[in-house]
């Protein structure tokens, strides 16, 4: 990718933040995740459950959430 081909791809992508994750769906060959965004107004990201399947590493996951646990001790926080 060139140099000005990124530039147009930044300018036009948006970047958000889920926080606080309320609600969880899959419903239609979609997969929901709601909360609140970074400035705590309720965002919604709707994925084809295709892709979210295919994409995500659930296994790779747990393992990098597991390092975080044991490397910031929230091991008691989380009943570890």
């Amino acid at each position: 990718m060139t140099k000005q081909e990124n530039e147009t791809m930044t300018k036009y992508m948006k970047y958000k933040n889920l926080h606080d994750i309320d609600t969880f769906a899959c419903h239609d060959g979609e997969v929901m995740l709601s909360g609140k965004d970074e400035e705590g107004e309720q965002f919604t990201i709707v994925i084809p459950a295709y892709e979210f399947i295919e994409w995500v590493d659930m296994d790779y996951i747990r393992e990098k959430f597991i390092e975080h646990i044991k490397e910031k001790k929230l091991w008691d926080y989380w009943n570890l």
